[in-house]
């Protein structure tokens, strides 16, 4: 996950290639960057957060190995 103002493209794919071998990838955007919406309402990191959990709970992960980038 990259922090505010990044994208998943900021992702290197030998980064990701090497490592699908061991792990599967789920590569967001955090609102108002990359390829998602930028809302006209304010968020926050906690916002963020919220977006996050609700993705993991929508894709029915319960276990993952979390990697960020700031």
């Amino acid at each position: 996950m990259m922090g505010l103002g990044g994208n998943a493209d900021w992702w290197s794919d030998r980064f990701v290639f090497e490592m699908s071998e061991d792990f599967r990838f789920i590569l967001p955007d955090n609102r108002g960057a990359g390829r998602s919406d930028c809302p006209e309402e304010p968020w926050t990191i906690e916002t963020n957060a919220d977006d996050l959990k609700e993705l993991l709970d929508v894709l029915k992960i319960e276990k993952l190995t979390f990697l960020a980038f700031r």
